[in-house]
């Protein structure tokens, strides 16, 4: 079985990406990778020629439009697998509905992942851009959806869709969580590492960066002794610096992109991992977390919904619909759940026995292809 994965290219960085760079290499069946999408200059440094030309939208549209209808001419697969993010400004939507026209021109089965979900679309009664949209029709035409969070499900069914819907997770990095590696390390006590927090995530304010921020400056007002270390570039990230600094935020480290196994070290130096984040899919990083044996402290947004447990797997956030300055989360609220396992040895070690073996049982990238391809025989 020939199969084609139309996804984000690799300047683009993000989830799509790290998901399919750690699955590649567990595939049993012929897969082919069709990059899409905008390359952003924080992920792939200093732009070549290629990457300046790509980001002008028509010019990489069409290039991407034709890029793909030769891979299928040349590559036959049996199915293309589409990767959209139901984003706020639906210009996802509209490329792929693009895709799904041309992959049916030549009669191809059509899998659409769903990997991200604006959070202000849940529990409407219509699909964003209308039931009767070109949009909509050709979405219609999918054999296959898969979702990250039975409420994406839940919204599908709602608008009217009829495609068989599968419930998946994302993965993480063997590399990072692979137990014969971390047998290598030396064993340490998590309780050690409780007050040093990590966010590890593409930097935008829609991640809860700016909150986590106010919640470390309360936290140093109880115990000078927390740390908080932020890995990540993106569109916000000169944003969070100098709000930091304007609210006198000290000790904070900004340690900028860090990509594949060298996140691991970072994992290693924390023992909670923050992300009150206002939307998700299900992020690659908290189950790399999760595999590390951190604590996560997270919203409970789209896939996360079905994964996280208050005193199981850390403690869940809670998300205001009005703050200031459009905030979403109190920082207050964060701040306390930190204190609160941070002083709980006994609750710090179940927490992070259980975050390992569940993810290790559940998101290992060997575990999630043999799921995915079990979707693509039932397709075909």
């Amino acid at each position: 079985m020939k199969i084609l994965i139309v996804k984000d290219r690799n300047s683009a960085g993000g989830g799509i990406v790290n998901y399919y760079n750690a699955l590649k290499k567990y595939f049993t069946l012929n897969i082919k990778f069709n990059d899409v999408g905008r390359p952003f200059s924080f992920y792939s440094g200093k732009m070549k020629l290629s990457a300046i030309i790509e980001k002008i939208t028509a010019v990489r549209l069409l290039s991407d439009y034709i890029k793909l209808i030769w891979n299928i001419i040349t590559f036959h697969p049996d199915i293309v697998h589409l990767n959209v993010t139901l984003d706020k400004s639906k210009k996802a939507l509209k490329r792929e509905a693009v895709n799904i026209f041309i992959a049916k021109l030549f009669a191809r089965k059509i899998i659409v992942f769903w990997r991200g979900w604006y959070y202000e679309y849940s529990g409407k009664p219509e699909f964003p851009c209308g039931n009767n949209s070109f949009i909509y029709k050709q979405f219609s035409k999918s054999d296959t959806f898969i979702v990250l969070s039975n409420s994406f499900k839940e919204d599908l069914l709602r608008w009217g869709f009829k495609a068989p819907i599968f419930i998946e997770t994302t993965t993480f990095d063997s590399s990072i969580g692979d137990p014969a590696e971390n047998k290598k390390q030396i064993a340490y006590d998590i309780s050690a590492k409780a007050k040093k927090i990590l966010f590890l995530s593409r930097v935008k304010i829609e991640k809860g960066v700016l909150e986590l921020l106010d919640a470390y400056k309360i936290l140093k007002t109880k115990d000078s002794d927390y740390k908080l270390t932020i890995v990540g570039d993106g569109p916000h990230l000169e944003i969070a610096k100098k709000y930091a600094k304007e609210k006198n935020i000290n000790n904070v480290t900004f340690a900028g992109l860090v990509t594949g196994i060298h996140r691991r070290e970072y994992y290693k130096e924390c023992g909670i991992f923050c992300l009150p984040s206002y939307t998700e899919g299900m992020p690659n990083t908290v189950l790399e977390a999760m595999a590390m044996g951190l604590i996560i402290i997270a919203s409970d947004v789209g896939g996360l919904k079905d994964i996280l447990l208050n005193n199981k797997t850390g403690f869940i956030l809670k998300k205001y619909d009005e703050m200031e300055n459009g905030k979403k989360f109190n920082p207050n609220e964060i701040a306390q759940k930190i204190l609160e396992i941070s002083c709980n040895k006994k609750l710090l070690e179940e927490i992070s026995s259980n975050n390992k073996k569940y993810a290790m049982n559940h998101f290992h990238p060997a575990e999630v292809t043999k799921r995915l391809e079990k979707i693509y025989a039932q397709t075909a």
